[in-house]
Order: structure tokens, then C-alpha cells, then sequence
């Protein structure tokens, strides 16, 4: 794969002492780019479910602890790098399937216990 990039990122890479940690420590809109954002949404999610390495025990704990200052919780990592569209259809998505019980239910489901 090849990427065009500015002076200035490979600068910013430099600077973090490689792309992963460019991509981790840099806020979403500082990326300013649908890759890199999708880069460190791909990135958070794996060290937040430990997807990495499933195989190779050494490597997984080496790469845990390598990273264990930017790991979050997965269900605020799978928010991390969309754009105001997917995270609009995703909260849409997400009250949908949160369909309250009504009221009437309750008070009858009470009312025949007692």
C-alpha cells in the first residue's frame, strides 16, 4: 500500500517515534483524515477487546503493556474516528434497539402479584 503524506506528518510521525503512536496520541481532529481515523478506530478497538496475537502469548503481553496507556473501554472505542453520518446512524441504530416497556405493562404485572 502507498500513501501520499506532507512534510509535515512524516515530521509529526518522527516526532511520536512512529505512525502508532502518531495515530494514538493525536486527537481525531488533529488526524484530519478519514484513514487515520479509521486507523486509530481499528487500532483502539483490537487493544481494547485484545484481539492482537491470540496465538502468540508472549507478543500479546508485550503489546498490552506497550500500549496499556490508550486503552478504552470498547463501547467508547467504536465511537472513536466516525464521522457526523455513521455516528449519527449509529445512535440512531442504538434507540432503536432500546425500546422502552410501557408503564401500563408494569402496573399490571404489580397490580395481579399483589
Amino acid at each position: 500500500m502507498e500513501i501520499t503524506v506532507t512534510e509535515r506528518a512524516l515530521r509529526l510521525i518522527d516526532q511520536h517515534f512512529g505512525l502508532d503512536y502518531y495515530i494514538l496520541r493525536t486527537p481525531e481532529i488533529d488526524l484530519a483524515s478519514k484513514l487515520g481515523n479509521r486507523l486509530k478506530r481499528e487500532m483502539l478497538l483490537a487493544l481494547a477487546n485484545e484481539t492482537y496475537y491470540p496465538e502468540d502469548e508472549e507478543r500479546h503481553d508485550y503489546i498490552k503493556s506497550k500500549y496499556a496507556e490508550f486503552v478504552i473501554p470498547a463501547e467508547e472505542a467504536d465511537w472513536v474516528g466516525l464521522d457526523l453520518n455513521e455516528a449519527a446512524r449509529k445512535q440512531q441504530e442504538f434507540e432503536e434497539q432500546r425500546i422502552p416497556e410501557p408503564l401500563k405493562f408494569k402496573y399490571v404485572v404489580a397490580h395481579f402479584d399483589e
